[in-house]
């Protein structure tokens, strides 16, 4: 299958679990727990076996995500292309598909790592009544979709209820 013929999938990463141990440090300056340190290359060791691969990742601005990304990166067998948005620093479920419909159209899976509650809400729109729901997003869960080709040929026609969920899984079903 050519790569503009395989299938649209947006994968919905949660951050690991952060570190609240440090009194007064700003919420978008946690690091990782001890635990999401474990906890995220899990994830990316579960994303290496999977049959279609990363192409882009979007990733809030903030240290746990980005450290989230760190750990699990190098378990993928080919680095893609990263964009830190600012964007998704907690944000709301219309402004993850604003980002989303600005992913370039060869980006045929889109890994996207964000914050709760917005990226609950936002796995909760993306499929419409029909399709299966995902877990509750816990930290370090993993949601992956498939976006309708025929609703949306390109990201950026991409609408809340295109998308059916393909796979969902949490660290601790991999431990």
């Amino acid at each position: 299958m050519s790569d503009d013929q395989r299938p649209r999938r947006l994968a919905l990463l949660r951050h690991a679990k952060s570190d609240w141990s440090t009194q007064g440090e700003p919420d978008h300056a946690r690091p990782l727990s001890l635990r999401g340190r474990l906890a995220a290359p899990l994830m990316g060791a579960w994303l290496a076996e999977q049959p279609w691969r990363i192409d882009l990742a979007l990733i809030s601005d903030a240290a746990r995500t980005r450290e989230t990304w760190a750990r699990l990166a190098p378990l993928l067998p080919q680095t893609p292309p990263i964009e830190t948005l600012e964007a998704l620093y907690l944000a709301e479920p219309e402004a993850m598909l604003a980002a989303l419909r600005k992913a370039p159209d060869k980006a045929r899976t889109v890994l996207m790592i964000g914050h709760n509650p917005g990226l609950e809400q936002f796995a909760l729109r993306l499929g419409d009544a029909q399709s299966p729901r995902p877990g509750a997003f816990p930290t370090a869960a993993l949601g992956v979709f498939r976006l309708d080709g025929a609703a949306a040929p390109s990201w950026d026609c991409a609408a809340f209820g295109d998308f059916r969920l393909e796979a969902y899984e949490e660290p601790k079903g991999l431990v």
